[in-house]
């Protein structure tokens, strides 16, 4: 009877372990000043992510989409930049915008975790810049793993929602 107890307690244990994603969120530079909601927000698309010689079609434009839907949430205007990238966009884009956010996909790994056991995996970095100043208003990063028991359909993407929602409220 023992014996069945630890082993249907080892097996409550792995489950319930095995369904949650992983989330770890650092700020690399703390916040200067709050975010204005009244000033709209560009997002630019990052390259898409890689993981050795594998690189994810279209998770630079879902990573900027993922943006975009947690800063709809605060601010009055938010549009993806598609014609720039990276920190030139600071000089190239037009006034009407106050922030400027520019993420960065560091790793992103899609694995069918249901049969190998691998979790899928992503590192995220952000900065927030200050339009009319130029200034770095903030830096930061997240990394997120899957949960073990999938049951198929998970992706990387999938990673992206909940850091983000707390990321975007701590800057507001």
């Amino acid at each position: 009877m023992k014996r069945l107890f630890s082993i249907t307690y080892a097996l409550i244990a792995l489950a319930t372990t095995g369904c949650a994603s992983k989330y770890d969120y650092q700020a690399m530079h703390t916040p200067t000043v709050t975010l204005n909601a009244e000033k709209a927000v560009l997002i630019s698309v990052p390259p898409n992510g890689n993981y050795t010689t594998t690189v994810y079609e279209k998770s630079g434009a879902m990573t900027a989409n993922a943006f975009a839907d947690s800063f709809r949430a605060y601010a009055t205007e938010v549009a993806i930049a598609d014609d720039c990238h990276g920190y030139n966009c600071l000089k190239t884009n037009p006034k009407q915008y106050g922030y400027y956010v520019e993420p960065t996909i560091l790793h992103w790994e899609d694995r069918a975790t249901e049969w190998s056991g691998r979790l899928d995996r992503i590192q995220i970095e952000m900065t927030v810049y200050d339009i009319a100043t130029k200034k770095q208003l903030d830096k930061s990063s997240f990394t997120a793993s899957s949960k073990w028991a999938t049951f198929g359909g998970d992706q990387p993407e999938d990673l992206l929602q909940e850091p983000l929602k707390k990321y975007v409220a701590s800057l507001y």
